[in-house]
């Protein structure tokens, strides 16, 4: 009698764990947390499959090599050169990106599309497109100490911003030989630009549009208020700066603009 009242016991005991172990507060659900990493790319790996299962706030440091990808950022995610790295071609879409130290060739390279908070830090482009566009609205974006450089005098823009830009910072930039080295092509609101280099936009001799402002080291387009344009340097072009009607609290005044 008294071996099966331990054995009882025991067995009481033993289910009573097994319930607490199964048991879930209801009011605290089961999430799976993955913490960003540091993940390398190397020669011969691909950069588009690395961000693609690194999880999102990681960052990724690419070795030196010379790089053939088409990539798109869907993720926040640091993408860094280490070394001289060589890409086609790279497309963010998505909040709280940075690239940084890489050298791009070819025909918009680097294109940023509707986000916000994206770093665009250091980079060597050459294109005879579009060097750095932005597309749809964006907010909160840097481009800075980048140096981008046209491949034909007469056609692209170092940078174009097709959509409206906000609260948006452009700084310490060396643009040259392009037909714009920045182009706002819609109206926009709070841009500093400050401290960039702008030269040889624009060829006389141009055949295909003479008389408008191709050539122009800054053009904004009529409709933006509260820009900042800050002891930027502009030589060699038709117009060195173009200001289209521009409203709010805008400063120009310290720029240093000079046309050959």
């Amino acid at each position: 009698m008294q071996n099966n009242t331990i054995l009882t016991g025991i067995l009481i005991i033993l289910c009573v764990l097994v319930a607490l172990i199964g048991y879930t507060n209801p009011t605290t659900p089961n999430i799976l947390t993955i913490e960003p990493s540091t993940v390398v790319v190397n020669p011969g790996q691909s950069i588009q499959t690395t961000i693609n299962s690194a999880p999102a706030g990681s960052t990724i440091i690419v070795n030196h090599g010379n790089y053939t990808e088409n990539l798109k950022i869907l993720k926040n995610i640091t993408l860094t050169a280490n070394g001289t790295v060589n890409l086609k071609q790279v497309n963010i879409a998505y909040t709280g990106c940075k690239v940084e130290g890489f050298s791009f060739s070819g025909d918009y390279p680097i294109v940023i599309t509707s986000t916000r908070d994206v770093e665009i830090i250091g980079n060597n482009i050459s294109s005879n497109l579009n060097g750095i566009m932005s597309t749809g609205t964006n907010v909160n974006l840097v481009i800075s100490s980048n140096t981008l450089i046209g491949t034909n005098p007469f056609y692209g823009n170092n940078m174009a911003f097709e959509g409206p830009l906000y609260n948006s910072t452009i700084q310490n930039n060396v643009l040259s030989d392009a037909e714009f080295g920045m182009l706002y092509d819609a109206p926009s609101r709070n841009i500093t630009i400050e401290n960039n280099i702008v030269t040889n936009n624009y060829n006389l001799n141009n055949p295909r549009d003479p008389l408008v402002h191709t050539g122009t080291g800054i053009y904004t387009v009529a409709g933006s208020t509260d820009f900042k344009i800050l002891n930027n340097t502009v030589n060699n072009t038709r117009d060195s700066i173009a200001v289209e009607d521009l409203g709010g609290d805008c400063q120009q005044a310290s720029s240093l603009k000079t046309t050959q």
